[in-house]
Formats: structure tokens, sequence, C-alpha cells
């Protein structure tokens, strides 16, 4: 989908990371909350309002492209790792 690659390139313009950076996983979080306004307690809610679900997309994008774990990620946003896998891979694929 072509919103979804526009979205993908305004996140990393804005995030400002590059790819292999070796960025803390907290601090890439910290990034994408503060980009989304949203807070941490909100990224780890069960809500699936788009807003927060795009942030999580976002975050487990950035952090698969990051090298870093979706299990660790999976930890900090008390999600399951397979779903931020699920979400990470719709944004890639489109």
């Amino acid at each position: 989908m072509a919103g979804d690659e526009e979205f993908l390139k305004k996140i990393h313009s804005k995030v400002d990371i590059k790819k292999g950076s070796n960025v803390e996983l907290g601090k890439i979080v910290d990034k994408i909350c503060e980009l989304f306004g949203l807070t941490l307690e909100e990224m780890c809610s069960s809500s699936k309002q788009q807003k927060i679900s795009k942030a999580r997309a976002a975050l487990a994008y950035i952090v698969r492209m990051e090298n870093h774990s979706l299990e660790s990620l999976g930890i900090i946003l008390k999600r399951n790792p397979s779903g931020l896998s699920k979400l990470a891979s719709r944004l890639e694929q489109s």
C-alpha cells in the first residue's frame, strides 16, 4: 500500500535512526512515543485504537530494523512478540 510506504518514510526521517546505529531499545521506544504523542502506558495498553496500533507497528518495524529483539520489546510493552512481528511485517510488505 502506498500509504504505508509513505508512513515508513516519515517514520525513518522523524525518528532519525540510521540502520545499524546500535541505539538502545529504550531510546527507540521513547522516540516513537514522542513522535506519536503517546505515553508508554498507552503503548502498553490493550487498546486497538488506530493511532496506538500504528505506533506499535512503527516501533516493531524500527526495532526489527535495528536488530533488537522483539521478545525484549514484548516485555517492555507487555505484548506478544509474534503479534509485534506481524505488525512489523505488515508495514514491510506494503
